[in-house]
């Protein structure tokens, strides 16, 4: 990362990874110098592997080539958006192992696909084939990329033990042979680092996130609740279930804007390893001027491997400082030290969207799709007709369910320790204060929930924030169909749905209908006990038989 940074590069093919995961803590340690990686991996297998690393300002997107059934190579495959005419498509490329035919048809296939998906190409990697020498390999491998315009530009040895094999294919005149260098005195690996300028490209960066935001770390919490329990105790509810929460959610909000008002403001979209300060800058300022000097004589060499090395023990250091001091400063709190860890591990992904000018019409069109996609479903359904259907008259034990029974504070109160506390981020306070005011909420909640259930009335609580979420990080962003919505709903609804169930599940227990063998909205049960149990009996039956 350090060769990266001093070295000011935007974008970096790399091979031989060696990663088995998508996300650990090799990869949080990358986006905390600001970068982001895009890459494949072997998860049955160590070594291997190709991905593109790039800076996390500029607006470089995961491209799905959907060619499948490559054996004879890894690649890892990214568009750099330029401007709105130019977006490079950058592909890394690994190949290892004995050189087959089956090599040149499987990149045949691949750059036929890729071609399509842009004028603008990159190639490049560790294609372990010697092009200094002229062979049939090197000379069928040229011909190949040659006829989709692709012209290797690397012509230096890239090897300790010599022979050009790593490669880099231009097929726009994009970069500026005249910049490359060959880093052969790097002993980073036994592959020297090549770096390489563009011809004066001028690439769109991300813009900064405007987002709002509330300042909750400097309210007056006591004043704060002592607000809330006066907004609580003259509230009054409405003769329809729908006003008295849209009344409820904004005496709550309007309560909150006193003490912390919503605030736009502007954030950075690359991380920063949090670490870094001024003592370090400087040591790695003194390394980079030693780099420079190192090949003058064999003293500057010494002293440039004796200043790298204690620039190393101080990141490492600092690394240490700052995380004891983090885990010190949360000790005895679970969650902060768990967001630690997985921050650390790079558990907590960002979330990957289609390629969009303006937020609020990506917004739009995603509420398009999922709208026509239910829609879709709906009309596939097949109709029952009134006539050959015949509704089967119930037969109740214990009578009908024609009302909920009043809910009380009691059961409330049950109800929330045994669920725990939720919110949306629309929702009418932040779930901390929630569960710090949890006690002065209740009785209101109560209502509103008792409300609800004599007028049998949800108006007002099925709206949800709507977070679309990538199925799979190999599959194409730019893709509607390869999203999920996650809806969030807010903690009102999902309190009264909570009292509902307890209702009938009595119900259900008092005239004998729970059924053993159903695992779905059943306490304690779940998809794996209804597996575990198919998976018992198919056991069973093949034993019988034995």
């Amino acid at each position: 990362m350090c060769l990266l940074e001093d070295n000011a590069v935007d974008v970096a093919f790399i091979t031989e990874t060696w990663l088995t995961d998508h996300a650990n803590a090799i990869t949080a340690d990358i986006k905390s110098y600001g970068y982001t990686i895009l890459h494949e991996y072997r998860s049955d297998a160590k070594g291997g592997g190709a991905g593109l690393l790039f800076k996390s300002s500029l607006q470089f997107n995961p491209v799905n080539l959907k060619v499948n059934g490559i054996t004879t190579f890894e690649y890892s495959t990214a568009s750099l958006t330029c401007s709105v005419d130019m977006k490079i498509l950058c592909i890394a490329i690994y190949r290892t192992g004995p050189i087959a035919k089956k090599f040149f048809e499987e990149l045949d296939v691949l750059l036929g696909v890729a071609t399509l998906k842009s004028d603008y190409m990159l190639v490049g990697g560790d294609f372990n084939i010697h092009m200094e020498s002229v062979n049939s390999f090197s000379s069928e491998l040229e011909q190949l990329t040659a006829s989709y315009g692709l012209h290797q530009i690397i012509h230096q040895p890239t090897h300790a033990n010599g022979g050009t094999i790593d490669l880099l294919f231009d097929n726009s005149n994009i970069l500026d042979p005249s910049t490359i260098q060959v880093k052969s005195q790097c002993n980073l690996s036994d592959h020297y680092p090549i770096l390489c300028s563009t011809k004066n490209i001028l690439v769109n960066l991300k813009k900064p996130k405007v987002i709002s935001v509330r300042d909750l770390k400097t309210i007056d919490k006591d004043l704060l609740s002592s607000n809330i329990l006066e907004a609580v105790s003259c509230f009054e509810l409405h003769d329809h279930f729908h006003d008295s929460c849209l009344d409820f959610f904004n005496k709550l909000n309007d309560t909150l804007d006193l003490h912390a008002p919503l605030v736009q403001k502007t954030i950075s979209v690359a991380a920063h390893a949090p670490w870094f300060d001024s003592e370090y800058k400087s040591q790695r300022k003194l390394r980079r001027k030693a780099e420079k000097n190192k090949d003058k004589s064999l003293h500057h060499k010494i002293m440039f491997e004796e200043i790298r090395a204690e620039t190393t023990i101080m990141a490492n250091l600092k690394k240490k400082q700052y995380y004891s001091s983090l885990l010190e400063k949360n000790k005895g709190n679970i969650k902060a030290i768990y967001n630690v860890v997985n921050r650390e591990l790079d558990r907590k992904q960002d979330h990957i969207l289609p390629e969009a000018q303006d937020i609020a019409v990506l917004s739009k069109k995603f509420n398009e799709y999922f709208n026509e996609k239910i829609e879709n479903i709906r009309a596939t359904l097949p109709s029952i007709s009134s006539s050959c259907y015949s509704e089967p008259q119930p037969v109740f034990s214990d009578g009908y369910l024609n009302e909920f029974s009043p809910c009380t504070e009691g059961e409330l109160r049950d109800i929330i320790q045994c669920s725990g506390i939720k919110c949306a981020p629309s929702d009418f306070l932040p779930e901390h204060l929630v569960k710090e005011n949890i006690d002065t909420l209740i009785p209101l909640l109560c209502k509103l929930v008792n409300q609800s259930l004599s007028t049998g009335s949800m108006d007002g609580l099925k709206i949800a924030d709507i977070i679309p979420t990538l199925k799979d990080t190999k599959l194409d962003p730019n893709d509607f169909k390869n999203f999920r919505p996650i809806s969030n709903l807010s903690f009102l609804g999902k309190l009264i749905e909570r009292v509902v169930l307890e209702r009938l599940n009595v119900h259900l227990d008092k005239n004998n209908m729970n059924i053993p063998q159903r695992s779905a909205y059943k306490k304690n049960f779940s998809t794996e006990t209804i597996l575990l149990k198919v998976t018992n009996d198919l056991l069973i039956a093949c034993d019988k038989r034995s």
